[in-house]
């Protein structure tokens, strides 16, 4: 089987190679710049590489032509809600132009081929407590640019399914964490800055933003499998919520990453790292994919923030004195 990932160097696209790679799949993929390949490090020698940016359309078409991939996992993303309000044009030109892109080349060059597209939690928006845990037919009412974006990228791969007969399924990821994640997310942001404490890289307070806030974390590697299952058994045309159903706070998130040290860490609130609108609980109904593929959690959240806590630690190097 021939697959291809856009965005295969990023964070999910790393393990998500790895995971179809265990499958025996044929594995390619897209990414931005050559020289970022860190993530993919361990099974560069096993997958192919193509260089190019999902906006430009002539590009991707002719790529796709070559691989001729029987289905498509399209990871390649702006992916920072903080970053989007600052970076708005480009969000919109990414994550919707760049959908757009690969769906029309695959229409336009006529391939039967399966395409999940991974949209956000960030769609809904703020959503009232009676209406949590939030199911997929909550209407979207995303707050911010991010958000948006991927509000509008997935109605246009709902189109391009019900319209042009592509068989497309829409994912809304919650939020999900594990090794190799980039430090602007919370939790490998925490795990960063105490490992950084652990080696001597910083003194002993480490910056936070809302503590408060509730969230719905999965680790990436049932993440992954979630999303082969849903391009297997989902639903052309159809949305599925990928969560865990369960709400930890911010602050418990912290307190569990701090029990990995010994050091003793003080905890100061960065005004830089509050949203302009924040929400402050987001869980996900997980019925509809458990119902459609099987899909069960198989790692529990202390166990992915222990193994995030030692991908820091394995990665920063000590202070030299």
């Amino acid at each position: 089987m021939k697959v291809f990932i856009t965005g295969i160097n990023g964070f999910v696209g790393s393990h998500m190679s790895e995971f179809l790679l265990a499958k025996d799949y044929e594995v390619s993929g897209l990414i931005l710049e050559r020289n970022k390949i860190e993530k993919i490090s361990g099974v560069i020698d096993e997958i192919h590489l193509y260089e190019g940016d999902v906006k430009n359309y002539g590009l991707l078409k002719d790529i796709l032509a070559e691989n001729r991939p029987e289905e498509v996992y399209h990871l390649a993303g702006l992916s920072h809600v903080q970053h989007s309000w600052k970076n708005e044009w480009e969000t919109y030109k990414v994550n919707f132009l760049g959908t757009y892109n690969l769906l029309e080349a695959i229409k336009e060059l006529g391939f039967n081929t399966k395409v999940l597209i991974i949209g956000s939690s960030d769609e809904y928006g703020r959503v009232p407590q009676d209406k949590i845990p939030i199911q997929e037919d909550y209407p979207l009412m995303p707050l911010s640019p991010y958000g948006v974006s991927k509000a509008c990228q997935e109605l246009l791969a709902l189109r391009y399914a019900r319209s042009e007969g592509i068989h497309v399924v829409a994912v809304r990821a919650f939020n999900h964490t594990g090794p190799r994640q980039e430090p602007y997310f919370v939790c490998s942001d925490f795990a960063k800055q105490i490992a950084e404490v652990e080696k001597g890289l910083r003194g002993s307070v480490i910056y936070v933003g809302d503590l408060s806030a509730e969230r719905d974390f999965t680790d990436v590697r049932d993440v992954v499998e979630a999303y082969y299952l849903l391009l297997k058994e989902g639903e052309t045309g159809d949305v599925y919520n990928v969560c865990s159903g369960k709400g930890f706070s911010i602050k418990w998130v912290l307190d569990r990453l701090l029990t990995l040290t010994e050091k003793i860490i003080n905890i100061k609130e960065d005004p830089k790292r509050l949203r302009p609108v924040d929400i402050t609980m987001r869980i996900g109904d997980n019925r509809k994919i458990k119902e459609a593929t099987g899909w069960q959690l198989r790692v529990p959240l202390e166990r992915t923030l222990e193994d995030l806590y030692k991908y820091w630690m394995e990665k920063i190097s000590v202070k030299t004195p």
